[in-house]
């Protein structure tokens, strides 16, 4: 074989190699891509006369930051979203009565990889009819939406701990009683 045809060969043999490089690459740089998603976590605590806590955690599993975070189906004229709205420091949160918006954006922090927690509000609004999707723009502008996953806290009613309270009493008071005849 001449020399010609060996560096043929040489630089075919070369190419492929670029082409399986570059077709890895682009897998491993898809899979970073994938794995980008923010998640939004809820956590519902019925306060108690139909008002509910809501309190938000917005999760980046990277690898760019996220700027804004936008609950897409709160309600709208919610009177008590306005009034307890808050965020963590280094962030801001906004209501849109109008369109049933609600907004966590950074401030002088951002979402960084990581969880940041400490979003929150309250309203009357059932957890089951809002608060279910979400969308969130990256600070290169990837846009990503997805689902709240909800999480349900019960703490018990004043009114329902009292009368177990006073149950439970009751019952000592009866077993106190009837020891006290037997040993006598």
């Amino acid at each position: 074989m001449s020399n010609e045809g060996i560096r043929m060969k040489r630089t075919v043999k070369a190419l492929h190699c670029a082409a399986r490089c570059s077709i890895v690459l682009s897998l491993m740089l898809g899979t970073l891509a994938a794995m980008a998603d923010p998640t939004v976590d809820l956590t519902v605590t019925p306060l108690g006369g139909g008002i509910f806590q809501y309190l938000f955690s917005v999760n980046n599993s990277g690898p760019n930051d996220i700027s804004i975070v936008t609950i897409t189906d709160a309600p709208g004229a919610d009177p008590l979203i306005p009034l307890t709205l808050v965020a963590p420091a280094g962030f801001l949160a906004n209501y849109d009565p109008g369109l049933g918006l609600v907004d966590f954006l950074e401030g002088t922090s951002s979402f960084q990889v990581g969880t940041i927690n400490g979003f929150g509000f309250q309203s009357a609004t059932s957890p089951a009819a809002n608060f279910t999707t979400f969308e969130a723009l990256s600070v290169n502008g990837e846009f990503f939406a997805g689902t709240v996953h909800q999480v349900t806290s019960t703490v018990p009613e004043g009114g329902r701990t009292v009368a177990l309270a006073g149950l439970a009493l009751m019952g000592l008071v009866v077993a106190r009683s009837r020891f006290s005849l037997q040993s006598k």
